[in-house]
């Protein structure tokens, strides 16, 4: 979601991708939620390094608006716990 603070979701698409570049010591991870209920195994963050982005996964169970949270946490960073950074919301109009 370039410039935008929704995800794109598509008819056909049994989840939704985020794609996002962060520094080199930070580490993301990502959840979703409904209705204030986060579902659980509903996300993935996974690194590619190849490209250099976060490919962050996420796959609403559903029909309705969720939303999506991306954390971040610096590598050498000693509190255990990350920071929210960004929110999307994800409209989900058809499931697969």
């Amino acid at each position: 979601p370039r410039h935008r603070s929704n995800a794109v979701w598509t008819d056909n698409a049994s989840y939704a991708e985020v794609l996002i570049q962060a520094p080199d010591d930070v580490q993301l991870s990502c959840n979703i939620t409904y209705n204030n209920v986060k579902i659980e195994n509903g996300s993935l963050a996974q690194y590619n390094n190849d490209k250099r982005l976060w490919q962050l996964l996420f796959a609403p169970e559903r029909i309705g608006l969720h939303e999506l949270t991306v954390y971040a946490k610096r590598n050498n960073d000693t509190e255990s716990s990350s920071t929210s950074v960004v929110q999307f919301n994800l409209d989900v109009n058809k499931l697969q």
